[in-house]
């Protein structure tokens, strides 16, 4: 039975007024919103001096009358003992009928006057975080912000759904700043989350104000599935890995959980070195998510963080042979693609970035993700052989057909070209990122000054200015604008190309020994740290350290592509010589 606290609460959800009358069509769209099974509706008529009492109790779901019930009062003195005999009747009979019908679900608690864009927003969030069905559950908040435009929480869903897909980055923003506008009309606790995630992931990031809204949400509602999930994503942006995990651990307890709460769950496990939980989490995702097009990504982090990759290759690859969504194909062709990156089989990981950025552009036809599909092929040619006329060959070729003045600001690449410039050692190319971040990323970056060192650690990379990379790559790790793992390799390889090789090691090592659950540095940067690291020790006649080293480069590498098995048989010579010194 619904109090007339809730139906005052659903009628501000509605924008109606607190005290309006409520009509039977009326309490029946508050019975469907709140997942009561039927509603009572009933009227007294007079006739001469007698009166008749009827009441009905009808289905909220689909309108069907379940029971009828009718007294009649003689006059006005017995019209009080009518009713109570009407109420009698009613009692006894409604919990037999209710039994029979099935409950409609409680619809979330969201502001819209439309009861059909908030069916919309339900099933397009249940779709998307349930069954990993992104692409349906994007249409169908589509459908819900074109029957209420000002519908706020479907327009931060949407901003939710793609930022987490990490594509069309304009569109995202366009419906976070939507959603931010209308935060007026919104109940408090729809404010803060609106408010959350448009300082996570609006125009104007700020870590701080998205993490003092979300406390101050979880303190109105302890079990907040939104709340509390955003707050562990800015927790964990901020390294406070720890903090990140125990909100992650709350999520997944809640009745009203959802898929990528188990999936985040499994990497903070991994960054923090719990390794022995990881299978009770993807356990636990799916008993309560079986059917989830998702569930794979728990059941890849966890063998990947545990170091078996051979497994995780066959999960990718299998996962890609089946994918019945755009996430699925996407990001299992990524993996592949970095795994046999990591292997040193770069043209098979070109073939799997092909793969991937073809399900990119299936899913998003642009001309950002055209682009990104060439520079990924020039970074593969600069890893693969660093040839660097050939890749600039790639990048001019790209950008020929796809100008950069043809793509949204906030989509242009000026990361992955910066990253090319430092790899590459094209100064030229890392300027232009920079000025190019300059113009169009800085106004809305996280943290304007913390990509501002990144960019410019990679045109001191470039110019081999070592001291200065270092430096600019400690700014960017201390404002937590870099990948920590990334940082760490190329402060080791700044060090090292400066001939300070025991600031190399310690850097080098601490790559290695730092748990990561995505596999993109380690792609580039993990079995070219082992060959260094051995170089390092056995110019220092740690014979049994370079040796351990070495091993671990060409187990990785033994069967690399043909153009870098030279570079394998000249350790395996290394490794011949330190065996027989040592004995």
């Amino acid at each position: 039975v619904l109090t007339r606290a809730s139906v005052r609460d659903i009628l501000g959800l509605m924008e109606r007024p607190a005290e309006s009358v409520v009509p039977f069509e009326l309490a029946r769209e508050i019975a469907t919103r709140e997942g009561a099974k039927a509603v009572l509706d009933g009227e007294i008529v007079r006739l001469g001096r007698s009166f008749v009492v009827s009441a009905r109790l009808v289905s909220a779901l689909d309108g069907q009358e379940l029971a009828t019930f009718r007294e009649t009062a003689a006059d006005e003195d017995r019209l009080i003992g009518a009713l109570g005999e009407l109420s009698r009747a009613v009692r006894e009979r409604a919990g037999e009928s209710l039994r029979t019908i099935r409950a409609s679900s409680e619809l979330e608690r969201v502001t819209t006057p439309s009861l059909a864009a908030l069916r919309k927003y339900v099933e397009g969030s249940a779709l998307a975080d349930e069954s990993g069905e992104i692409d349906r559950g994007l249409a169908l908040l589509e459908e819900a912000v074109a029957l209420d435009t000002a519908f706020a929480m479907a327009w931060r869903k949407i901003a939710v759904l793609l930022g987490n897909e990490e594509r069309d980055r304009a569109r995202a923003i366009a419906a976070v700043v939507t959603a931010y506008r209308h935060r007026s009309r919104l109940t408090e606790m729809e404010r803060l989350l609106t408010v959350g995630y448009y300082y996570t992931r609006g125009p104007e990031p700020n870590g701080d104000k998205a993490l003092a809204a979300y406390e101050e949400a979880i303190r109105l509602d302890s079990t907040s599935t939104s709340a509390l999930n955003n707050a562990g994503v800015v927790y964990g942006e901020k390294r406070d890995y720890e903090r990140a995990e125990a909100v992650y651990r709350r999520v997944v307890a809640l009745p009203h959980t959802f898929g990528g709460a188990f999936t985040n769950l499994v990497q903070e496990q991994i960054r923090n070195g719990r390794l022995s939980a990881l299978d009770s989490t993807v356990a636990a995702f799916r008993a309560r998510f079986p059917e989830s097009n998702d569930l794979w990504e728990a059941e890849w982090y966890a063998v990947w963080g545990r170091g078996e990759i051979d497994r995780a290759d066959s999960i990718g690859r299998a996962v890609f042979t089946r994918a019945r969504t755009s996430r699925q194909a996407i990001r299992a062709a990524a993996a592949t693609a970095d795994l046999a990156a990591m292997r040193g089989r770069w043209r098979e990981g070109l073939r799997w970035w092909t793969r991937r950025s073809e399900a990119m552009m299936r899913a998003l036809p642009s001309t950002a993700n055209r682009l990104n599909f060439a520079l990924d092929t020039a970074q593969q040619v600069a890893m693969l052989d660093g040839d660097v006329d050939r890749t600039r060959a790639v990048i001019a070729r790209g950008l020929a057909l796809y100008p950069l003045d043809s793509i949204s600001p906030a989509d242009r690449p000026w990361d992955l070209l910066s990253d090319i410039g430092a790899t590459i050692g094209d100064p030229a190319m890392a300027r232009q990122a920079l000025a190019g971040f300059e113009r169009d990323g800085a106004p809305t970056a996280r943290d304007p000054m913390g990509r501002r060192a990144l960019y410019s650690a990679h045109v001191a990379l470039a110019e081999r200015r070592w001291d200065d990379a270092v430096d600019l790559l400690h700014e960017a790790d201390r404002r937590t604008t870099v990948f920590p793992r990334y940082a760490l390799v190329q402060i080791g390889r700044a060090h090292d190309r400066a001939g300070r090789p025991d600031s190399a090691i310690v850097y080098y090592e601490r790559f290695l020994g730092t748990p990561d659950p995505q596999p993109m540095v380690d792609a580039s940067w993990r079995a070219p740290t082992h060959r260094w690291l051995g170089e390092l020790y056995e110019a220092r006649g740690d014979a049994r350290k370079a040796i351990e080293q070495y091993s671990r480069f060409v187990e990785l590498w033994s069967e690399a592509d043909p153009e870098l098995q030279p570079q394998v048989a000249e350790v395996r010579s290394r490794l011949g010589r330190l065996r027989a010194k040592v004995g």
